[in-house]
């Protein structure tokens, strides 16, 4: 898993360089527009002693005229519901950039990562970059809503999520959120730990941000559950 600190750190980069990223990466839509997608993949890990390793990283395009760009990259399900099995899933999803009149939404949460299996492993890390708008702003952002459950006999479930929140110039706004995750152990013996990092993004009026509403529960015979909830406002 990685350190909450070096996360934050890391994400900030990140955060520096979301308004250039979806210029090189993404597709450009010069009316208006520029959707991508890239979300709801499955990573799973079912058999004995399985392992199953994957890798998503989704960029936005650049919409210019009356702008809107949209992005997702969320959905995504991790699942080491074998024997003695293990699951790793990192997923990425930069929002594109939006001019004209502006918006740019991306999404990147609704994830799930779920170690089933006895003694199995399940571990997903999440980051989430808000896009950029101009124009008339807006940004939304979201990356959270994220499961982490660890139901199996002694099985461990690790996740990471970190959003940062887009840029809205122009009118502004930006909104974020990131929080709505939820944390359980249920299983015999079972560990879950989840750490949750929002950072909110830079506008020029208004800003909501959010990273609240989490759950943690440890309700499995001597089951263990940590979660570590760290948010920050915008510029």
């Amino acid at each position: 898993m990685r350190n909450i600190l070096f996360t934050g750190i890391a994400a900030l980069s990140l955060l520096s360089l979301a308004p250039l990223a979806p210029a090189m990466a993404g597709s450009i839509d010069t009316g208006g527009l520029s959707v991508t997608h890239g979300g709801g993949n499955a990573n799973t890990a079912r058999g004995s002693f399985s392992t199953a390793g994957q890798g998503t990283t989704t960029i936005g395009g650049a919409a210019y005229g009356h702008g809107r760009a949209l992005t997702y990259g969320g959905g995504n399900q991790n699942l080491a519901s074998g024997y003695l099995s293990n699951a790793q899933q990192d997923t990425t999803t930069i929002g594109g950039t939006a001019f004209g009149r502006g918006r740019a939404t991306t999404f990147g949460g609704g994830n799930r990562n779920v170690a089933s299996g006895y003694l199995s492993n399940a571990q997903q890390d999440t980051t989430t970059v808000g896009g950029t708008a101009f124009g008339r702003g807006r940004a939304t952002t979201f990356g959270g809503g994220n499961r982490n459950l660890a139901s199996g006999y002694l099985s461990d479930a690790q996740q990471s999520v970190t959003t940062l929140g887009g840029q809205a110039y122009g009118r502004g706004q930006s909104l974020v959120s990131g929080g709505y995750n939820s944390n359980r152990a249920t299983g015999h013996f079972s560990q879950a730990d989840q750490q949750v990092l929002t950072v909110g993004g830079a506008t020029h009026g208004r800003e909501l941000v959010s990273g609240g509403r989490n759950r943690n529960a440890a309700t499995g015979f001597g089951s263990s559950a940590s979660q570590s909830v760290t948010t920050l406002s915008g510029q």
